[in-house]
């Protein structure tokens, strides 16, 4: 089964170049990144594969993570008094995927594909 990639704000201990190679592609497209702010990047994104319908985020939570697409989907939603689930917003890679909150939320995050 195939995994999807996102950056995950949080400590990283490892390398897996490839997936900053993307996070620095897609910040490119903006600005130059100094050497000194990739290394902080590196500290600070963990990557994390997700698989189909796996969920990142819940309702009912402060969400308080910045995130990073490397590849996939990301769906936002929520379920409506009726109980079916709204989408809100459909999301792919590369791009960051933001979804903080100082209050609980109702909104739900979930991976829609494989990669």
């Amino acid at each position: 089964m195939g995994k999807q990639a996102i950056l995950k704000f949080s400590i990283f201990l490892g390398g897996m170049e490839h997936y900053y190679d993307a996070l620095f592609g897609y910040i490119g497209q903006i600005i130059k990144l100094p050497e000194q702010d990739k290394a902080q990047c590196r500290i600070s994104f963990k990557p994390l594969k997700m698989s189909k319908d796996s969920l990142l985020e819940v309702a009912g939570k402060v969400h308080t993570h910045h995130n990073f697409i490397v590849s996939g989907f990301m769906r936002k939603y929520y379920i409506n008094d009726k109980g079916d689930e709204v989408t809100v917003d459909l999301n792919d890679g590369p791009r960051f995927l933001l979804l903080t909150t100082i209050l609980p939320t109702r909104q739900f995050l979930t991976s829609t594909c494989n990669a």
